[in-house]
């Protein structure tokens, strides 16, 4: 089975390879993958159930048939998918068109295609980056607000042993630093120096094999890191000291962390909205929305939606982080799950309260192979639902990381 052929849909075929894995990390994303699907079909059963409730209610509304006929229940069944507030959904779009989109002036250049060999960062140091691109077989390179890009030496056999090689890394907020899960534990680098060290994975699930290296978030205030492992979040100390957190109890977590002090947590079985300060839930909102890949920033959470009450769109959705409130949301028609389960779009960071940056990845399954599309760095603009482009690049873009606040800051 080719990836086309899995992104496209073939979802009993990575149940049945998933039962035979012992990799936790690919059964996470097979019960994600899973998960959408019962939840979009979910939704369609309930639409289903509507449209022949109106229907019988019609008939029984007809000349000639008796009031004592009608069907005896509730008027508005209470699984009915919320209405959506119209004032948030934006016109549907097509990520095609985003090559075509305005260029927005930044720190960045128009192309972005790294050297495979940049001066290394301890030799020439570097203020603040930009952009982290790590993939296999390269050292981690970093591209600075200079223009200029830089290499971490010693990275490209960092991850190893496992289904997939390639992690994204971590840059901090203020672009500063950047951390990368490797195989012995998290990878630090003062990118003002140069200087490296690598806080080794504390004692337990961390330190064993996965198939996936976990992701890491930055937490405030040099406090360490989230480290979403495939089986339970964790929270590890620059230290090296780690604990369970008390949120991400269960994968796959959807956990982003406010560079401002704020923890953001998507429930699924839930349906909720948790906000944690401090270690403790400071807000709990009912969300009816689904979607992953999840960023905050300015009291609101940016993710990729899909399974909302507009049956068969996904794409890039805002919601209040205190209400749980839609505000802003850009469907795309997408019935092979290119841009939600197959991760060809995802929210990476915010410019401002009211401008999200996008990666997307146009591609239609079928007529394209994995590999060939270009990618974009974007803005959504969420007043008016206008798209910039930043700058572009191959299929190996897909993994970079931003530092939105250097961005910003320096356009």
């Amino acid at each position: 089975m080719t990836e086309e052929q899995d992104v496209a849909g073939l979802g009993a075929a990575l149940h049945r390879a998933t039962d035979s894995l012992a990799a936790p990390g690919f059964a996470a994303h097979a019960a994600l993958v899973a998960r959408h699907r019962r939840a979009r079909n979910r939704g369609l059963a309930v639409a289903a159930a509507v449209v022949a409730v109106a229907a019988v209610i019609a008939l029984s509304q007809l000349p000639g048939r008796s009031g004592t006929e009608r069907p005896v229940g509730p008027s508005t069944p209470s699984l009915t998918p919320p209405a959506t507030p119209s004032a948030a959904v934006q016109p549907r779009w097509d990520p095609f068109t985003v090559v075509d989109a305005p260029l927005r002036p930044s720190v960045l250049p128009e192309r972005l295609a790294p050297p495979d060999s940049p001066p290394r960062v301890a030799e020439d140091p570097m203020g603040k980056a930009a952009v982290a691109w790590f993939e296999e077989g390269l050292d981690l390179r970093l591209l600075g607000i200079d223009g200029r890009w830089r290499s971490v030496p010693d990275t490209a056999d960092a991850v190893s042993g496992k289904l997939h090689k390639v992690v994204t890394p971590a840059l901090a907020p203020d672009g500063r630093q950047v951390a990368m899960s490797t195989d012995d534990g998290i990878l630090l680098v003062d990118l003002a120096t140069g200087v490296q060290r690598t806080i080794p994975w504390p004692p337990g699930p961390l330190a064993q094999p996965t198939d996936t290296a976990p992701a890491l978030r930055w937490l405030p205030e040099d406090e360490g890191f989230v480290v979403l492992h495939w089986e339970q979040t964790w929270l590890v100390a620059l230290d090296g000291t780690g604990r369970p957190a008390p949120y991400g109890a269960t994968a796959p977590a959807q956990i982003a962390v406010d560079p401002e002090g704020s923890v953001v947590e998507r429930r699924w079985d839930e349906s909720d909205l948790r906000v944690w300060r401090g270690g403790e839930v400071v807000s709990d909102v009912h969300v009816p929305y689904y979607g992953q890949r999840v960023v905050t920033r300015y009291g609101r959470l940016a993710l990729t939606g899909w399974g909302t009450s507009l049956p068969g769109d996904n794409g890039p959705m805002v919601l209040d982080t205190a209400t749980g409130e839609l505000v802003a949301y850009a469907p795309i028609r997408d019935p092979d799950d290119a841009y939600g389960t197959s991760g060809h779009l995802s929210a990476v960071g915010f410019l401002d309260a009211e401008t999200v940056l996008l990666m997307v990845g146009p591609i239609r399954f079928g007529e394209m192979d994995v590999g060939e599309e270009s990618w974009h760095l974007v803005a959504w603009h969420l007043g008016t639902g206008g798209f910039e482009r930043l700058t572009t690049g191959d299929s190996r873009m897909r993994h970079i990381d931003v530092a939105g606040d250097v961005i910003a800051a320096d356009e």
